[in-house]
């Protein structure tokens, strides 16, 4: 039997740093051109703690058509800050 050997994972090939985690240096707080998904995304950890994030996205599908395209990736780092607080 050959013995295996593993090469280490580099953090940089998955966009992670030991300082920051996933989390990008620099990141917006907000997205500019997006009031209505910045209100969506500061609701959102309310209704995870109700339990009710279903329900709150069936009811927001016609604010979601609103949503600009295309995002990048700062975009959606955005809105992922925004469910922490």
């Amino acid at each position: 039997m050959r013995p295996t050997t593993f090469t280490p994972l580099d953090l940089s090939d998955y966009d992670i740093s030991p300082e920051q985690g996933f989390l990008p240096q620099g990141p917006l707080e907000d997205l500019p051109d997006s009031a209505t998904l910045n209100q969506l995304g500061y609701e959102l950890p309310k209704q995870l703690s109700a339990r009710r994030v279903g329900r709150f996205i069936d009811e927001q599908r016609q604010l979601l058509q609103s949503m600009p395209e295309p995002w990048g990736d700062q975009d959606y780092q955005a809105k992922m800050r925004n469910l922490k607080s």
